[in-house]
């Protein structure tokens, strides 16, 4: 690269790592109008100067005319970071017989001087590649800067601040976790185990004040932090196992205004407050939590809750406050259940310990439920009341045998149901549909076998009916009534009473039985706050 090509561009050069006390000027000017032994005087603004003396580059003071610095380097012009060797010793590095100095390019406010005097842009410093022709953009590139704070420890948490000028610190002084749940999958819900498995993303986000990050990027991926400081570790109260864990590597967001070093240290930093910046690690895990179906006895109109609760790990608890922010999920369907809503809400969890809790809201795939456990029994129950019209004695042994098969029919599908769900205390809706279609084909058999008996009786007895004469006294009709009721009812009479229960009274009773029980099923599956 030609030097004097470039700084014919950039005439106007800064001054880096300048020695306290000798009074050096920051910026220089190339004097194309002076030359020396075949070389361009580079003049201060103000104090001094830099010439060549026909052996080496020399700092010399323009009033006095002494020698301040001069290196033994003899390349064309002394751009770039070059040893110094100053008349004070006392400006000398620690351990070295010189000081290191800068001259380089003005490079202005979103540009990085190389260490050989050249700029760049300063979002390829410490960007993976080579931009200095020196290397220099990829040295020391450590991304946390610690160094600020004595006797630091990625172990523990920040310690409690008394003022509040800081962000993320809340009222209390605690540093403040956020906390975004997305659900990414539900793998099962498990009733009879009472415990369901879901898939998560878990993105926690929180402020250092303790730290420094040096050239952060405004992609995340580039501002990756390697197990260097403390993160939050989250308890899950009611976890029962996990599954499998992909813990992503914890990054710092850009979002504060960068500080940049004075001209006063050789090397050009650009760092960034662990007050403005927030670090966030995202872990995706695959566990399985325990579930208490508490509406069970409301199946198949109940709504369940399912729940995550988490809460600082012990060894940061009294110095976090845990916040929920966000959460974000997909209507599913899974394992007969349609997750409907998931919410995030700060609570205090057991054992007096405040926490965020994950309330994962289910109702039950209820047009399944309906076709496959209540419409085959409302099916079989019409089937039953239609044979009640075969009244012929001819049709008696079709009748009995249509309305058993029927509840054996009932009988393995309540039994299936019974197995599939938890035990519960107290009888289950669906219990009670299924006892209910037990119940119909049993009353159809029974009234037939009763008119069936009727038909065997040969001892039919004839009442004959008798025509009350009017009577003025009222006493005199009621004794008459009472005499004719204690008469026993004919045969055919019984027939008759018998016949019109099986056509009308039995699914009268049936059809506002249904109509009950499904105005309160819904009733409760609509009725979030029941």
């Amino acid at each position: 690269m030609c030097t004097l090509c470039m700084l014919k561009d950039t005439p106007v050069l800064h001054l880096r790592g300048s020695c306290p006390g000798e009074n050096l000027d920051i910026s220089y000017m190339m004097q194309f109008d002076t030359m020396k032994d075949g070389r361009y005087e580079i003049s201060g603004l103000s104090t001094t100067k830099l010439i060549w003396d026909g052996t080496r580059w020399t700092f010399v003071n323009m009033v006095t005319g002494d020698v301040v610095a001069y290196t033994d380097d003899t390349r064309d012009y002394p751009i770039g970071t070059f040893n110094w060797n100053f008349e004070d010793k006392k400006c000398s590095d620690p351990g070295e017989n010189g000081r290191k100095m800068n001259l380089h390019q003005a490079c202005g406010k979103e540009k990085y001087a190389c260490m050989n005097g050249f700029c760049i842009y300063s979002k390829y410093r410490c960007d993976g590649n080579f931009d200095c022709k020196d290397f220099s953009d990829e040295m020391n590139c450590n991304l946390v800067n610690t160094s600020l704070t004595p006797n630091y420890n990625k172990e523990n948490p920040p310690p409690i601040y008394k003022f509040k000028s800081l962000n993320r610190i809340g009222e209390d002084g605690k540093t403040v976790v956020n906390v975004d749940f997305e659900v990414l999958k539900f793998i099962d819900i498990n009733e009879i185990d009472s415990s369901f498995s879901i898939q998560f993303k878990l993105t926690l986000t929180w402020r250092d004040p303790r730290l420094v990050f040096n050239f952060l990027k405004s992609s995340n991926s580039e501002n990756i932090i390697q197990n260097e400081t403390w993160t939050p570790r989250i308890d899950y109260l009611n976890f029962r196992r996990s599954l499998s864990e992909n813990t992503k590597q914890t990054f710092v967001k850009k979002e504060g205004t960068p500080i940049r070093n004075g001209l006063d240290e050789v090397d050009m930093k650009e760092t960034y407050s662990g007050m403005e910046n927030n670090l966030i690690k995202k872990n995706v895990h695959q566990a399985q939590f325990n579930c208490f179906f508490t509406s069970l006895t409301n199946y198949p109109f109940d709504t369940e809750y399912c729940m995550i609760d988490m809460a600082i790990a012990e060894n940061a608890y009294n110095f976090t406050h845990f916040q929920s922010n966000k959460v974000a999920f997909k209507r599913v369907d899974v394992s007969g259940y349609n997750v409907i809503d998931v919410k995030i809400t700060e609570q205090i969890l057991e054992n007096n310990k405040k926490g965020v809790r994950l309330i994962i809201q289910l109702d039950r795939d209820i047009c399944n439920i309906l076709l496959s456990t209540f419409l085959p029994p409302l099916l079989m129950i019409i089937i039953n009341q239609i044979s009640n019209h075969f009244g012929n004695e001819a049709y008696f042994d079709t009748i009995i045998t249509v309305n058993l098969t029927c509840m054996m029919v009932i009988s393995a599908l309540y039994i299936s149901i019974s197995s599939s769900l938890p035990i519960t205390t107290t009888i289950k809706m669906v219990d009670i549909w299924l006892l209910f279609s037990l119940v119909y084909p049993f009353l159809v058999v029974l009234i037939n076998s009763y008119m069936h008996y009727l038909r065997l009786m040969d001892t039919e007895t004839k009442t004959e009916t008798k025509v009350f004469k009017k009577n003025k006294k009222i006493k005199d009709y009621l004794k008459q009534t009472y005499e004719y009721m204690k008469r026993p009812l004919s045969t055919k009479t019984k027939m008759k009473i018998a016949n019109f229960a099986a056509l009308y009274i039995l699914p009268f009773c049936g059809i506002v039985f249904a109509a009950v029980y499904f105005y309160v099923g819904f009733k409760t599956f609509f009725d979030k706050t029941s």
